[in-house]
């Protein structure tokens, strides 16, 4: 009698669907958040505000960043809001 050769998959579709469930898991953990929330973004800001630096000069970076920052804390502050 000779022997059947049937095709398996390599990975089933269990194995794959595990796959996709720890990745989308491991994006929804709330410590992952956190860190790409108040870790990444305040590094991105600062990477933008050196090559402003580096693009028109330290001075008129440090005026732009008070200028922006101080219109929007008078916005917030006046009793009819800004925008």
């Amino acid at each position: 009698m000779a022997l059947r050769k049937t095709a398996q998959p390599a990975l089933s579709g269990g194995a794959l669907s595990q796959g996709g469930r720890r990745r989308k898991l491991a994006l929804m953990n709330p410590l992952i958040l956190f860190l790409l929330l108040f870790v990444g973004a305040p590094l991105v800001e600062l990477y933008f505000l050196i090559e402003v630096g580096a693009r028109i000069g330290a001075i008129p970076t440090v005026f732009l960043t008070v200028f922006t920052a101080g219109c929007w804390c008078a916005c917030r502050g006046s009793p009819r809001r800004c925008g």
